[in-house]
């Protein structure tokens, strides 16, 4: 038996039950390892935790033809923006759970007319049933953090204790460089709130000026740190810019290397209101497609190992250091639960679709044959998204590769 005796026929069942046979000429599978990696200072060697793999993809260049393909192809275009997860029968590796994230549809008429060319990408999900039953709500997931700010403040605070006054003067400068890295990573996220704005301005303020005072009570410090790190999450802006900014963060945070066992609590404070306003970030704000909301999800989870790395890092440079335990594990949850929230909101988002122009077009003309309506907001989105520039806000040229979502 040969390798094309073991292949099977190319079928996707979308989430309402639809089945649609078609035929392919190429397939590919792609994913990656996941892994946690610590630098130590003062050592050549980095400590690397294998932690899984990444969902698996699958990208599919199939075809529908005939005389009736352009129903057919009408079609399986609609199944693949159903709502839920749908099983692609693979020719290759069996059946699999998937969420289509995008898809190209091309047609011909005059080389190869009589067919319609999908070449989509899948990726590999649990059931919808799955995610909505561990109650994945956003209310839910902010008295978690709530929750979490309340025992990380009492924990960590507790280990706040500067040795002596060089300890402490040292001490207070970590606090204020955290703070000039937050403002640096995520200050812009707040810019378009003027309120939310100047809460966040008066909260770093106050930190600064109140230092002196603060570092006696660092109960109170961990506190008015962990609600100043978390505003930013709260601006209703795209949700992979504030996981970018909140990553950004993680990394620079991650990157000090404290001397004292106040100095690295003090680094991990840091890291646990940068994980808040991580997993926060995924409660608000707007999500553009299938692909975006997986890609924040993966990103989500990438800032997360870095923050962890950090936190490992910072007990290695400090030996008689120890982040409290019961922290880290909910601070795993909850950035999990809010990565697991975004793949939930994925399947009601829009899929990526793409469009070659076969001839110069005006995009007002462009997006209404795209959309079938035409409004300012959507030109201008569909202007944004593609990146129009110069001479192309009057005339998209011929050969021109566009993206919208339907």
């Amino acid at each position: 038996m040969s390798y094309l005796d073991r292949l099977r026929t190319a079928r996707y069942v979308s989430p309402s039950g639809r089945e649609f046979e078609f035929e392919f000429d190429e397939l590919s599978r792609s994913g990656e390892r996941k892994a946690a990696i610590s630098e130590i200072p003062q050592s050549d060697e980095a400590i690397v935790q294998d932690l899984g793999s990444a969902a698996t993809r699958y990208a599919i260049t199939g075809y529908f033809s005939g005389a009736d393909y352009d129903i057919t192809a009408d079609a399986f275009q609609a199944a693949l923006v159903e709502r839920g997860t749908g099983t692609l029968k693979h020719p290759r590796f069996g059946d699999i759970t998937v969420l289509p994230l995008n898809y190209n549809q091309r047609e011909a008429f005059v080389d190869g007319i009589g067919r319609a060319t999908f070449t989509v990408e899948f990726v590999k999900s649990p059931v919808l049933a799955t995610l909505e039953s561990t109650g994945l709500t956003e209310a839910g997931i902010a008295e978690d953090l709530d929750s979490q700010q309340d025992e990380s403040s009492d924990a960590v605070g507790a280990q706040i204790d500067p040795a002596d006054a060089a300890d402490e003067a040292k001490s207070k400068t970590a606090v204020t460089d955290s703070l000039t890295s937050l403002s640096d990573a995520c200050g812009d996220l707040v810019e378009g709130n003027e309120e939310l704005s100047a809460d966040f301005n008066k909260q770093v303020n106050e930190i600064e000026s109140g230092i002196d005072t603060l570092i006696g009570t660092p109960i109170t410090l961990a506190q008015s740190f962990i609600t100043v790190s978390r505003l930013p999450a709260r601006a209703v802006i795209s949700i992979t810019q504030k996981i970018k900014g909140y990553s950004t963060l993680i990394d620079d945070l991650a990157a000090v290397d404290p001397l004292t066992d106040s100095q690295a609590a003090l680094k991990a404070l840091g890291l646990f209101g940068a994980v808040a306003g991580l997993a926060e970030s995924a409660l608000y704000g707007t999500l553009t497609s299938r692909l975006d909301a997986v890609n924040a999800n993966a990103a989500l989870a990438a800032a997360l190992l870095a923050a962890l790395a950090g936190i490992e890092a910072a007990e290695a440079s400090v030996p008689t250091y120890q982040a409290p335990r019961e922290l880290v594990a909910g601070m795993k949850d909850s950035a999990a639960a809010a990565a697991a929230l975004l793949l939930a909101k994925a399947f009601a988002l829009k899929s990526e679709r793409k469009y070659t122009l076969t001839g110069d077009m005006c995009p007002l003309d462009l997006v209404y044959q795209l959309y079938g309506r035409l409004d300012d907001e959507l030109l201008d989105e569909f202007i944004e998204t593609n990146r129009l520039a110069g001479d192309e806000i009057f005339a998209v040229p011929l050969g021109r590769e566009v993206v919208y979502y339907v």
